[in-house]
């Protein structure tokens, strides 16, 4: 609840300045296209929900990388001062003055740190002090250290490794995320330039029709197109800042499949029908679909997958029969498109099955390179392969919502609690990952669990390694998702920007 409470408390302390800004601008703007007070008001109303909105989403978004920073500076402190002999509590005790001058007396996580200091102070257990610290600061990468130094403390972990390693990771993903961002920010400049081009255009070539002579003369119709104006410009404006602010890793969820009548017995029929259906389809088309039907669900056999799949596909198949049968009675379709609706659904079910593959496999290469790196760091702290998968999956799951890749990480920690030793739940992982670099990886943990060699443990530190790879990868594919977007907001203001041009010379002619 205290969680909660605080989070709603930074919303409304972010939302409301912006909601201020938004609708200022809005009615600053407003001026440059309309002149009637009420056509003005309106637009101030939708600047506090449009652009006020995209305002708060990129002031969040920069608070967001600012607790990315302090979070670096906050690690490489303690894997400084573990590493020279200080226990974990002597460290937190020191972080607030140590800290200070690096973020200053008024950033947040000192603040946090401060309270941190008086609760250890008090004898309140650590856990629990950095357990509140985790939900105050809310920082998805901080939240798994602070996840795992209590229990490292516990099981006599390595500490000092484990938080050197850690920092340099972090060190390095923020490297990769500034490089990845540097690529791409030509594209993101040119939009947010483009979004503001209709201002400029107004101020230069439309302005001057929307005095009181040039309206009367014209009818009124400049005053709406005026207003028709703005409000494209505000939409403009508030989804290219949406878009610049859209975050780029963390909550990344995938499609997830529920699972249906896990109980009821697989009917043969739709086995057989699903071996025909496949080989009717191309064979890379079947083979890639084959393998994603099986691969939607960890609970459940194939052949129940099959029968989830293809019974969805004669209910899309019946309503395409339904509507090529009313184009058919009525006589006014061609042939080819009675085909084209019969057939079209089912299709559409496929190409649906291939788009959510796809984005499961873009969360796996943004999630599970982190998952890894922490799997490895913990087994080089000391830790065994059960202990340290366990807490893997705990720091892990805080922060990736639901999704395709939670529902495998859920299933190996059941696999855990059920008997089953570590080295198969990590097999099964490895079975279940579509990327074979990950997959590689966690078979090299299943077998230094059985063969305990270090040269195992030096293999699966080289493939995390290239695991990041990987995420450079998954952070550009997801870049280049945004610069796709953005040339949605870039078209509109093209033809906004046209428009302005275009009307004003229709309101000289039609003075003449």
């Amino acid at each position: 609840m205290r969680r909660n409470r605080i989070s709603t408390k930074d919303r409304i302390f972010v939302a409301l300045p912006a909601l201020l800004l938004g609708g200022f601008f809005s009615w600053l703007t407003s001026i440059i296209f309309i002149t009637d007070l009420k056509l003005r008001f309106i637009c101030t109303c939708l600047g506090l929900i449009m652009p006020g909105k995209a305002i708060e989403r990129l002031i969040q978004a920069g608070r967001d990388k600012i607790k990315w920073e302090e979070s670096e500076q906050f690690l490489g402190y303690l894997s400084g001062q573990i590493s020279s002999g200080y226990t974990l509590e002597r460290a937190l005790l020191d972080a607030p003055s140590a800290l200070k001058e690096q973020m200053g007396r008024r950033g947040k996580l000192v603040k946090l740190l401060n309270i941190l200091r008086r609760q250890l102070l008090a004898q309140t257990d650590l856990s629990s002090a950095l357990l509140q610290l985790d939900h105050s600061f809310a920082c998805s990468r901080l939240s798994q250290d602070l996840a795992i130094l209590p229990w490292l403390s516990q099981y006599g972990g390595q500490m000092d490794v484990y938080l050197r390693e850690s920092h340099r990771q972090i060190y390095m993903e923020t490297a990769l995320r500034a490089e990845v961002e540097a690529e791409n920010s030509q594209k993101t400049t040119e939009a947010l330039v483009m979004s503001f081009l209709p201002l400029i255009f107004g101020a230069l070539l439309f302005k001057q029709h929307i005095n009181p002579q040039s309206i009367a003369t014209t009818s009124g119709w400049i005053k709406l197109s005026g207003f028709v104006f703005q409000i494209v410009t505000l939409v403009t404006i508030s989804l290219t800042l949406m878009i610049m602010s859209k975050p780029q890793l963390r909550n990344t969820k995938s499609i997830e499949v529920k699972p249906k009548n896990k109980n009821q017995v697989p009917r043969k029929f739709y086995k057989k029908s699903a071996s025909i259906y496949l080989k009717l389809l191309p064979a890379s088309f079947g083979y890639r679909l084959n393998r994603i039907v099986r691969q939607s669900e960890s609970e459940q056999t194939t052949d129940h997958l099959w029968q989830q799949y293809l019974q969805k596909k004669f209910l899309y198949l019946l309503c395409g029969l339904l509507i090529g049968f009313i184009l058919l009675v009525s006589g006014e379709a061609p042939w080819w498109v009675v085909v084209l609706a019969i057939f079209i659904f089912p299709v559409l079910q496929d190409l649906g099955a291939f788009n959510s593959a796809k984005k499961q496999k873009q969360a796996y290469r943004l999630i599970y390179p982190s998952f890894l790196s922490m799997l490895s760091l913990l087994m080089e702290s000391g830790l065994t392969l059960q202990i340290a998968l366990d807490l893997s999956i705990k720091a892990t799951k805080n922060i990736i919502g639901s999704g395709q890749v939670s529902s495998d990480l859920e299933h190996a920690r059941n696999s855990l609690e059920s008997g089953i030793t570590a080295s198969q739940a990590v097999r099964g992982l490895a079975n279940r990952c579509p990327l074979p670099e990950i997959s590689a990886a966690l078979r090299c943990a299943a077998r230094y669990d059985q063969q305990g060699s270090a040269e195992l443990l030096t293999l699966m530190s080289m493939q995390t390694v290239a695991g990041w790879h990987i995420y450079r990868n998954g952070l550009r594919r997801q870049l280049e998702q945004r610069s796709l977007l953005l040339f949605l907001p870039m078209g509109m203001a093209l033809l906004n920007v046209l428009a302005i041009a275009v009307v004003p010379a229709l309101a000289s002619f039609q003075i003449i």
